[in-house]
């Protein structure tokens, strides 16, 4: 997944001056047969043979993958997970980015996980407390609070939180998931339905709402939310304000998957069709799952015909 994510980041941001190179400690031959099977090709990789790079990089790191953002200057100025590594960039782009304010939320963000690795719920809301602070509003640290606060056997306290800061924050739309999340929990269907409806009037960009249809039709079965994972769907589907090309081909995926479910192969196959056609054309990893999935609903359809 951080392969693809980076390679798409490197063409997404070229122009700004990114350059993004990823270090194997694989054999060359090994990278090579990898990369020309993923049809990668915006950025360079290198075989780190004798582990030197990997000796002073990962000193201390203990978790891979990893991913280093160096300055002009040569100074290491971020160390995260790749898949993190998009609104830091946008933050060094856009001249927002602090090192010091970085380096101090990462060294705060450390101690919450060690009281969460030791169960000690009271100290991680301290410190969850202490980082809403600084960053008010912040869908990550909301959604800790609210939590723990259920993690506590605070559930109702937990509820009356978020909907708190859905008002103070009504375009966060990780709230609002926060806020089905611990719907879910407290089996409150009819508000949880509330919810999605929401979130479908209200939010138009086709990622969100291809995500919110698979969040409704991803639950087990008997349980799907099939008429408005519809209506998300559709609507993603429809709205042609897609930030990358093969954002289409994602939506009609989830858009294929709908259908497929509601008993609509016909249109099921048509959407699928050109989602795997947008796959291929852009040369996104997802084509051959696509392709796949395009197979599936072919034979569903032809076996469906021959049935009388």
């Amino acid at each position: 997944m951080s392969i693809p994510h980076l390679n798409i980041l490197q063409r997404k941001y070229i122009k700004d001056g990114l350059i993004v190179t990823g270090i194997s400690t694989e054999k060359p031959e090994v990278i090579s047969k990898y990369l020309k099977g993923q049809g990668l090709s915006n950025y360079s990789f290198g075989a780190d043979d004798n582990m030197k790079t990997s000796a002073v990089y990962m000193k201390g790191i203990n978790v891979i993958p990893a991913a280093f953002i160096i300055d002009k200057t040569g100074k290491v100025v971020w160390i995260g997970h790749p898949m993190e590594v998009e609104p830091v960039l946008k933050r060094i782009f856009s001249g927002k980015f602090n090192m010091n304010k970085e380096q101090h939320e990462r060294k705060e963000n450390k101690k919450l996980k060690a009281a969460f690795a030791k169960r000690d719920y009271k100290e991680a809301l301290k410190l969850t407390e202490e980082r809403l602070k600084e960053n008010p509003g912040d869908p990550k640290y909301v959604s800790l609070k609210a939590f723990i606060l259920f993690s506590l056997g605070k559930a109702d306290e937990s509820f009356k939180y978020v909907d708190e800061m859905i008002k103070a924050y009504p375009d966060h739309l990780k709230l609002y998931q926060v806020k089905m999340v611990i719907l879910k929990k407290l089996q409150k269907d009819k508000e949880l339905d509330a919810c999605y409806k929401v979130c479908i009037n209200k939010f138009t960009k086709p990622l969100d709402l291809s995500n919110l249809a698979w969040e409704m039709i991803s639950r087990k079965f008997g349980t799907a939310k099939l008429n408005l994972a519809l209506q998300a769907a559709e609507k993603a589907y429809k709205n042609d304000n897609f930030e990358k090309p093969a954002d289409e081909a994602v939506v009609g995926n989830t858009l294929a998957r709908v259908y497929y479910l509601v008993g609509r192969l016909d249109k099921a196959i048509t959407v699928q069709k050109k989602a795997c056609y947008l796959f291929k054309k852009y040369k996104n990893p997802n084509f051959k799952r696509s392709q796949q999935t395009l197979k599936y609903y072919l034979e569903a359809y032809t076996v469906g015909q021959s049935i009388k």
